[in-house]
């Protein structure tokens, strides 16, 4: 009997702390939801990056219906290097993916004055804000957990923030399948 109450408390201890260490790895620094709020001054540096960078067209503008009210960012060092980086989505069917969500830009100034987009994910500001991780860190970078289920860091080979894990299980079975599907036709 005594054998049965040690392991259903080191089961507890165990249980507790697993939890306790899921709360400390996902503790955000700061939440941000793109989806209800906006800095202008980000998001115009976003918007004229779209114009200049994108290589958008008048019409392809136009037929996407990108304007400035389309465009909402925030900025955030995450680096630590001294200089934000701008954090943001376009509202636009252009931007928009099948899975994921909204292209999420990821703007960096480099040493010319220009910024360099170093993101390739997505998200969905509608299903939760955009949180940037108070205690992990990826090549110098810090971690963003999107949309309540993917954590994404800073490669530094491909220099650009790519998904390090999904922890939405469904939504990763009908990626790989959505993928399986594209490749196997």
């Amino acid at each position: 009997m005594k054998k049965l109450q040690y392991v259903l408390i080191a089961l507890t201890i165990i249980f507790l702390g697993t939890i306790f260490g899921i709360m400390f790895n996902f503790a955000p620094e700061l939440t941000y939801d793109l989806s209800q709020n906006s800095d202008p001054e980000a998001s115009k540096i976003l918007y004229e990056y779209i114009l200049q960078y994108e290589y958008m067209t008048d019409e392809l503008i136009k037929e996407a219906d990108i304007t400035s009210d389309s465009v909402r960012a925030f900025k955030y060092d995450l680096n630590d290097d001294g200089k934000d980086e701008i954090i943001g989505v376009v509202y636009s069917t252009f931007y928009y993916g099948a899975i994921d969500g909204y292209n999420l830009f990821i703007l960096q100034k480099q040493e010319n004055g220009n910024y360099k987009n170093i993101s390739l994910v997505a998200s969905e500001p509608h299903y939760g804000g955009t949180r940037i991780l108070k205690y992990k860190k990826c090549n110098g970078y810090k971690r963003l957990f999107l949309t309540k289920k993917c954590v994404c860091g800073y490669n530094r080979k491909t220099e650009y923030y790519e998904y390090l894990y999904n922890i939405d299980i469904i939504g990763l079975i009908r990626h790989y399948l959505w993928l399986y599907r594209i490749e196997h036709k």
